[in-house]
């Protein structure tokens, strides 16, 4: 499977309801050439300008570059009942813009584009995404101007300008101060040796502000934050301690990646998986998984756990207070609150945050079965004991009472 990378220069996009790309218009150009390699002579036949060109003798004008649209959006005249390519849920159109003809007509499943936005203001009017450089641009060009005024006063420290007395046939001119420069001054001047001008520059400044501007640029990309995690101080520190502080660093750093992996990662996958799966690449699954067409497809990487690892996080301490405050509580305010909770939903929970390998979870079935037996144990336990008191209570009804004559012969 390949993938190709486009400019966001070169596309436009519109939103759903749930501020995700549905449509994408995608610019793109292709000589004469190489739109018949794509799309075939029959395909392009009412495109005069492209068929001109492709049969030209002029060199030029076979290399001349024609403008083309790939539109894909959602189908909404699509009959359910077909399954053909103009029936698909998103349609797709190409269009020679020199021309005005369309010239392919196809559809998807799914949308083709997967369009990534590292951050994104929520306005109706501003659908494209912004990255950490656009935010770090004004300081990377004021580093840059910083970086060329401090090698030019390097260079002044190293290589200072000179000035010199005049002799015969030269005129004093300028005071000039750049980098290996000569001022001529009169010869008359008891202070006309050549003597440097503007000598050891302070540079002290400069690389305090150098510093501060690479600062701020890394902290723009989150560098700190992802340092953080690979760099944690692990002197002193036991194991429990240094994983909570690589879990602390992977909480804050998450919010910087999540609509990136949410976007983009995901749903790539998610569609290779799907794609390679209508191919049939995959082999069959085994039986007691169930039914095959439903699976979901789960990241357990260090960053996409980050999330997870917070909700469990939050979840453990909150029951970790609440067993504080229920030691105040009367047995049956404690047990209402018990009740209150879906343990078996927050132990479900728990294993998909933390990742619980798939070995150590039992089957829906299994579960099912072993509930089955142990009720009916509990049955049989309680059928048991229902006998036992019932021939108990027998066996007092035959005990002769006290003072009776069979009661006398003992």
């Amino acid at each position: 499977m390949l993938f190709t990378d486009y400019p966001y220069a070169t596309f436009f996009f519109t939103e759903d309801e749930n501020q995700k790309p549905n449509r994408v218009y995608r610019e793109f150009q292709y000589t004469a050439e190489q739109a018949i390699g794509e799309w075939g002579e029959d395909a392009l036949r009412c495109c005069k300008t492209i068929m001109k060109a492709y049969l030209s003798k002029d060199e030029a004008q076979r290399r001349e570059m024609h403008t083309f649209i790939h539109l894909v959006e959602p189908n909404k005249c699509r009959d359910r009942t077909k399954i053909d390519k103009l029936n698909k849920k998103y349609k797709s159109i190409f269009i020679s813009v020199g021309d005005l003809q369309v010239i392919k007509e196809g559809g998807f499943d799914r949308l083709p584009y997967r369009i990534a936005r590292f951050m994104k203001y929520n306005t109706a009017s501003n659908v494209m995404g912004y990255s950490p450089a656009m935010d770090a641009m004004p300081i990377i060009k004021t580093l840059e101007q910083l970086k060329k005024k401090f090698l030019f006063a390097v260079e002044k420290n190293l290589n200072p300008a000179m000035s010199r007395g005049v002799t015969m046939g030269m005129t004093p001119n300028q005071v000039r101060t750049t980098p290996n420069s000569i001022s001529n001054f009169d010869s008359r001047n008891p202070e006309s040796k050549p003597t440097p001008i503007l000598q050891q520059i302070d540079l002290s400044y400069t690389f305090q502000e150098l510093d501060l501007l690479v600062k701020d640029i890394e902290d723009a990309f989150f560098v700190p934050s992802f340092q953080t995690i690979t760099n944690i101080d692990k002197s002193n520190a036991t194991a429990t301690e240094i994983i909570a502080r690589q879990n602390e660093a992977l909480i804050q750093i998450s919010p910087a990646v999540s609509r990136t992996e949410d976007e983009w990662l995901d749903k790539l996958l998610k569609d290779v998986f799907v794609i390679l799966q209508d191919k049939r690449m995959f082999k069959e699954p085994p039986i007691e998984l169930g039914d095959s067409s439903e699976f979901r497809l789960e990241f357990t990487g260090v960053l996409s756990s980050a999330p997870k690892l917070s909700e469990s996080i939050s979840t453990m301490n909150y029951f970790q207070e609440l067993s504080v405050l229920m030691e105040f509580m009367p047995e049956d305010k404690r047990m209402e609150i018990m009740n209150s909770h879906n343990f078996y939903e927050i132990t479900k929970t728990l294993q998909e945050n933390r990742n619980l390998p798939a070995r150590f979870r039992r089957s829906q079935e299994e579960i099912e079965e072993e509930t089955a037996e142990q009720q009916q144990a509990q049955q049989q336990a309680m059928e048991q004991q229902q006998m036992m008191e019932l021939a108990k209570s027998q066996d007092l009804s035959k005990t002769p009472e006290e003072g009776s004559a069979m009661g006398g012969l003992g």
